[in-house]
């Protein structure tokens, strides 16, 4: 947003109306400038490296279609000079370097973890092709997983879209996207009848390209409030209209009452946002208490994150799992009074969002730690339904089998895990102790 403003206030102050702007104003949009790309250098990420190029590209091809043959040579050196600070500051910086060059072994193992979660949402839109639902690719993975996993997000923009709604939302969201690009760039060629340097065209330009980097970014990465809100904000940018007045007159209604009434709405509305997001101070503060065995102020961190928002089961699942990994713990002779507030919360969280597979997780560990052998069997039967390509649970399920009698049972989960992962440790030190004299 601010690249083309340095631009112009440094190189053409006067035609792009900049004019008026002092050297100290400059120089702090110029700093705000050199902050946020020393941020995306900094951040070591591939993806935010590839977003700010794709950003750049963006601004040039439009500064070339929007000027003379002077000014689109001039915009290509300027971009290519800014292309090159990005490359060279990303090689300057030791461990963005070696991500961006291989070097790292967390930068390998980054990728191969990407193309590991698209191949599993592959399979699981191939098993759901009208989709999984919202929040439902935690359990659709979960079921066609060996090795457990609790990946909830695809790690890809397209693949969310398409898991959560199928291929016909697919469709809409690409419709949407497409037409929001077209009004902005109708916008924009508007505004740039102005001339070059015209500040409206600018903003436009500024919030293509934004958008454009945000695309490509979330091509290998997951939705966040904090960068989808930045995103709409792009989005209202370039499908805002000039106001002309015509609903106020149809309804009546005066300036000043249409402007009282929005300050109150934006107010409440911003009162209740940062209530809510305050929730995430206790919660953190929950999830590190239980990790370090403060169970009393874990479970009071977690109860004043609950009332701040009360209707977010996830959260509530958050405790169980941060409360069972105590207990699991315990069962090593580490923190004990762990697995009953795990079960409890488990049970507040499966009563608005059942048959979650961690959630379910938690459940089995704090009922089996808990001394309640029964219920963790019932648990974890169910468990089995929902992931039964899971070695884990079921090598969970073949001790609960085990420790209610039932050697048979034990038995035949140990080698159902097996066949699903004969690398399993735990599963052929279990076989071992169940075929031994």
């Amino acid at each position: 947003m601010l690249a083309l403003r340095v631009l112009r206030a440094w190189t053409r102050p006067a035609r792009a109306g900049v004019a008026d702007l002092s050297l100290p104003e400059r120089l702090w949009l110029s700093a705000g400038l050199a902050l946020a790309a020393t941020a995306v250098v900094l951040s070591a990420s591939r993806a935010g490296l590839l977003a700010a190029g794709i950003a750049l590209l963006v601004l040039l091809v439009l500064e070339i279609v929007r000027g003379a043959r002077g000014p689109a040579l001039r915009s290509l050196g300027i971009a290519a000079a800014g292309a090159l600070v990005l490359l060279g500051g990303a090689l300057a910086v030791p461990f963005t370097r070696d991500r961006l060059l291989g070097a790292s072994p967390l930068s390998t193992q980054s990728l191969e973890g990407r193309f590991g979660f698209w191949q599993d949402s592959l399979a699981v839109l191939g098993a759901h092709p009208f989709g999984v639902g919202v929040n439902g690719f935690l359990n659709a993975n979960a079921a066609e997983s060996v090795a457990g996993s609790t990946l909830d997000s695809p790690h890809n923009l397209v693949l969310q879209v398409a898991l959560a709604g199928g291929i016909p939302l697919l469709v809409v969201v690409l419709g949407i996207a497409a037409a929001v690009v077209a009004c902005g760039v109708r916008a924009w060629r508007a505004a740039a009848r102005g001339g070059v340097g015209h500040a409206r065209a600018d903003v436009l330009a500024a919030a293509l390209a934004g958008l454009a980097g945000y695309g490509v970014a979330l091509l290998t990465h997951f939705t966040a409030p904090s960068t989808t809100i930045v995103a709409a904000v792009l989005a209202g940018t370039l499908l805002a209209q000039v106001p002309d007045g015509g609903l106020r007159l149809r309804l009546g209604v005066t300036r000043s009452l249409w402007s009282g009434a929005r300050t109150v709405t934006l107010a409440a509305w911003v009162l209740w946002l940062v209530v809510a997001l305050s929730a995430e101070v206790p919660l953190a503060t929950g999830v590190a208490a239980a990790a370090q065995g403060n169970l009393p102020a874990a479970e009071a961190a977690f109860e004043r994150a609950g009332a701040l928002r009360p209707w977010d089961a996830d959260l509530r699942g958050i405790a169980a799992q941060s409360f069972a990994a105590a207990a699991a713990a315990a069962a090593d002779g580490g923190l004990e009074g762990a697995a009953p507030i795990a079960v409890s919360w488990a049970e507040r969280s499966r009563q608005a969002l059942p048959g979650t597979v961690s959630t379910e997780r938690a459940l089995a560990v704090g009922q089996l730690n808990s001394g309640d052998t029964s219920a963790a069997g019932q648990t974890l039967e169910a468990l089995v339904e929902l992931t039964p390509k899971d070695s884990a649970v079921a090598v969970q399920n073949a001790v609960v089998r085990y420790l209610l009698g039932d050697i048979s049972g034990a038995v035949a989960e140990t080698d159902r895990a097996l066949s699903l992962d004969p690398a399993n440790p735990t599963a052929v030190q279990l076989r071992g102790l169940l075929t031994s004299p």
